[in-house]
């Protein structure tokens, strides 16, 4: 996470993937590509959310200030993680989730996810052989089967929402899979 400071005086929080952080060797460049967002009271959570946020708490009927520990629909997530998993707070049954995982007839040897994307988060896919002694680790996917596995973190930028697909290489053995957002 990044912190700018503009002439005014406002506060821009950034978000840049860990490994898009590692400048390289000296006089190298680097380009970042950060999505800022204003966070007047620094706590993790853009000043443009929280308007959007204190309206559905109104719809809702919840008083108060904003409270990112809490749960306000009870699902378990606390608010401050929904907020990073783009899903809605006051609503329990939007969930972060993939939302199609697919063997695609046309395209051998990978695994289809179509997964939610929120501007300014990094993605990952992480794997593992069992679920009762989970040892999950991070795999590389690519977004065009055409190539071969190419990335850690799926990056979205400053206007992205919505749905991407992901192409995760299958081994033939049994796998489990979880989808990992930061």
């Amino acid at each position: 996470v990044f912190e700018f400071v503009d002439p005014d005086g406002k506060i821009y929080a950034g978000l840049v993937a860990e490994e898009d952080a590692i400048v390289g060797n000296p006089g190298e460049t680097k380009t970042l590509n950060i999505v800022l967002a204003s966070d007047a009271d620094k706590d993790g959570v853009a000043d443009e959310y929280l308007e959007s946020i204190e309206y559905w708490m109104w719809q809702r009927g919840i008083d108060g200030p904003y409270d990112a520990q809490a749960d306000y629909d009870g699902d378990g997530q606390s608010n401050y993680a929904e907020y990073i998993a783009g899903t809605n707070p006051c609503d329990a049954t939007d969930r972060f989730s993939v939302r199609q995982m697919a063997v695609d007839e046309g395209i051998e040897g990978y695994i289809k996810l179509r997964v939610p994307v929120s501007q300014g988060r990094s993605y990952s896919v992480d794997a593992s052989g069992s679920l009762a002694n989970a040892d999950w680790r991070q795999i590389p996917f690519t977004e065009d089967p055409a190539k071969e596995p190419e990335a850690t973190y799926l990056n979205t930028g400053a206007s992205e929402v919505g749905y991407r697909t992901i192409f995760v290489p299958k081994d033939g053995s049994a796998r489990f899979y979880r989808l990992h957002v930061e």
